[in-house]
């Protein structure tokens, strides 16, 4: 069957494509964007079940070859779903640790906040207390298992469950007086922070960070069982991998992610392409979290390919074409939209996605404006997202330039020996310089404004939002890095330049 002619047919296109699609996940782990082995496969599901009536739909002879055509489609699909797994994977924590949680708060103490976590659970509508249930124990901690179950895809498995969790976190209610546990629970679940964001705003060392969230997770889980324990069976949390599993590709998996470097290993993948594609396929394969951590994505991107095989149809998307894909100017406005869409976004904080809270003050576009500006390449290119935007005469690309009139202007007191390489910055606060003329106030808002050519209100509104987006985005501003700490943002020199936004923002906050 012709290339064409399987578009149609989407069993037989998922079998010729997917060792596509595993080159194209080697190359997004390449560029930065890299995908667990337990997720690469239902990351192809999904693309299958939601990006494939879109192929189906925009896909004529015109645009080149379909293998090609699909290859660049599953890239714009999966990047903005990689960067928004990534930060939701901090929040859960893995089976392994769930299937050592036993029954916690013997003493008096323990079982009034025992109480408490039942309360906040009861609180909970019954569709999403069952969810929650089915997780902990009926799925016994299989994300998989419980997209199987419950129709879902992963992805949204995923964001329903910290969004529950959080949820119960929030039912709760802070505690009297000093409880670290609590400021770990409500910076992971409440605003959204990573692992290692956690541990930089709470002056925690991951590892602690770590630790408080599984017995924040224990309490959880414990109170389930106390709560509902007519339901679920024992509780008791089991492997994913076991039984009948077929151990030796689990064991050659294991092996390939841990021995970079080992030629032979990958051999042994691409004669055996096929066997892992159907076990990855059926089963999670999940590596120890240490683990898991200490595996480089240049590696991860060889074991992908290693999977994909050597067929020629894969060898055929090695082309300049398909690498300018992931090497995008910054200057072109189509780009610095898709950057934004993909990669900025999906990484935030629901708070920060609504635009309407942040820019409904702003004064609107006019009609005529609106119209013009969802032409624009950049709004075209992040679209839905990006017309919420322009409704305030705002666009992708000058939230960009807005990043670059900041840095720009930090940089130059820099060079001009006026400033020290930290700058502290607040919203509605001006920038103190000294001078030898004496203290000079300067108004970032005012270099955003001329550089981006828009309005005193859209300039003071971008730049609050592209502080509190630092939070969560160490390189927002080009050539510095971001740090928060006790309400305050730091911007420290780094002097590290990126040619290519997409991984510029996606790169996450990393502990000292």
């Amino acid at each position: 069957m012709s290339s064409t002619g399987s578009i149609n047919d989407l069993g037989v296109a998922y079998r010729q494509y997917t060792p596509v699609l595993l080159r194209a996940l080697g190359a997004l782990a390449r560029s930065g964007f890299a995908v667990p082995p337990s997720e690469a496969l239902d990351l192809i599901h999904d693309f299958f079940v939601d990006g494939w009536p879109s192929v189906q739909t925009h896909y004529n002879v015109k645009k080149g070859p379909l293998p090609n055509y699909v290859y660049v489609s599953f890239v714009h699909y999966a990047r903005p779903r990689i960067v928004k797994l990534n930060r939701l994977r901090s929040a859960l924590v893995d089976p392994e640790t769930l299937e050592k949680i036993e029954a916690p708060l013997q003493n008096s103490h323990g079982k009034l906040e025992l109480q408490r976590w039942a309360e906040a659970i009861h609180s909970l509508p019954e569709r999403e207390r069952q969810f929650l249930q089915q997780y902990l124990h009926g799925s016994r901690g299989s994300e998989r298992k419980l997209a199987t179950a419950t129709g879902l895809s992963r992805y949204a498995v995923r964001e329903q469950l910290v969004r529950v969790i959080g949820k119960v976190i929030a039912g709760f209610g802070q505690p009297r007086g000093e409880y670290a546990d609590w400021r770990v629970a409500e910076a992971i679940w409440l605003d959204d922070r990573t692992i290692d964001e956690t541990a930089a705003l709470l002056g925690l060392a991951a590892e602690a960070v770590k630790r408080a969230r599984a017995r924040n997770v224990e309490k959880i889980v414990e109170a389930l069982r106390r709560f509902e324990s007519n339901r679920g069976g024992d509780g008791v949390m089991a492997s994913t991998v076991g039984g009948n599993a077929p151990i030796a590709v689990e064991t050659l998996l294991y092996r390939a992610l841990t021995n970079p470097g080992n030629e032979a290993l990958l051999a042994e993948l691409r004669a055996r392409s096929s066997e892992i594609v159907d076990y990855l396929d059926a089963h999670d394969f999940v590596l120890p979290g240490t683990t898991a951590e200490s595996v480089e994505e240049l590696w991860i991107a060889e074991v992908y390919e290693a999977i994909a095989g050597d067929s020629a149809s894969a060898a055929t998307f090695e082309t300049e074409f398909t690498r300018e894909l992931f090497q995008a100017s910054q200057k072109d406005l189509a780009s610095i939209g898709l950057a934004f869409k993909e990669t900025l976004l999906p990484d935030l904080p629901v708070a920060l996605v609504r635009f309407e809270d942040w820019f409904g003050k702003v004064p609107r576009a006019t009609d005529e404006e609106h119209l013009n500006l969802l032409k624009q390449p950049d709004v075209v290119a992040a679209f839905p997202n990006s017309a919420e935007l322009a409704v305030y005469g705002m666009t992708p690309s000058m939230f960009y330039f807005a990043t670059e009139a900041v840095s720009g202007l930090l940089d130059r007191l820099i060079r001009a020996a006026i400033h020290e390489p930290v700058f502290v910055l607040k919203e509605k606060t001006s920038l103190e310089v000294r001078t030898e003329e004496g203290a000079v106030q300067l108004r970032l808002e005012d270099e955003v404004e001329k550089v981006t050519e828009c309005s005193p209100e859209r300039a003071n509104a971008m730049l609050a939002w592209l502080l509190r987006a630092a939070e969560y985005k160490p390189a927002l501003f080009s050539g510095f890095e971001a740090e928060f700490s006790n309400g305050r943002l730091l911007l420290r020199h780094s002097g590290e330049r990126y040619g290519n936004l997409y991984q510029r923002w996606s790169l996450a906050f990393a502990t000292p």
